[in-house]
């Protein structure tokens, strides 16, 4: 989203903090940037810490530098969430009995079926095919032997 030429971010987290005043800061890029270049807090020793990142110890003269370095933790702390987010909702559901997970339930339940379960198999009639899984018989059937159904 852009407002007014500056660009926002809402992945970046709602305590985004200064570790030099402890300023809870806006999510805003551009007042991220001026933040860094106007904290009263932040040590600066010469005139190569004009602008100071809010989050680590990065200096440097130029605004644009800042601005890039900054979005890089913006992207970093995106990514991460992100990655933690897909973690979770493709590794929902686990099997009792083993390693084994799935992002869904009924691969689950299918996995525990056809690995740890007593259920017979069944065969097909026309060939030597067999299965635990109902579902599994009707594919094959209607893709093996459609034309003899």
């Amino acid at each position: 989203m852009v407002f007014h030429g500056s660009e926002f971010f809402p992945s970046l987290p709602d305590d985004c903090v200064c570790q030099h005043c402890h300023q809870i800061l806006s999510k805003e890029l551009n007042a991220l940037t001026t933040h860094t270049g106007q904290c009263k807090d932040t040590p600066r020793p010469d005139t190569s810490h004009a602008y100071v990142c809010y989050k680590c110890s990065y200096h440097t003269q130029s605004l644009d530098r800042i601005t890039d370095h900054i979005k890089k933790h913006i992207r970093d702390n995106h990514n991460r969430d992100n990655d933690i987010k897909k973690h979770v909702r493709d590794k929902n559901y686990g099997c009792p009995y083993c390693p084994y997970t799935a992002r869904i339930r009924s691969q689950v339940k299918n996995h525990m079926i056809t690995k740890h379960s007593n259920v017979s198999r069944m065969k097909c009639e026309f060939c030597n095919f067999s299965t635990k899984l109902i579902p599994q018989l009707r594919f094959h059937m209607n893709h093996k032997h459609a034309n003899i159904l």
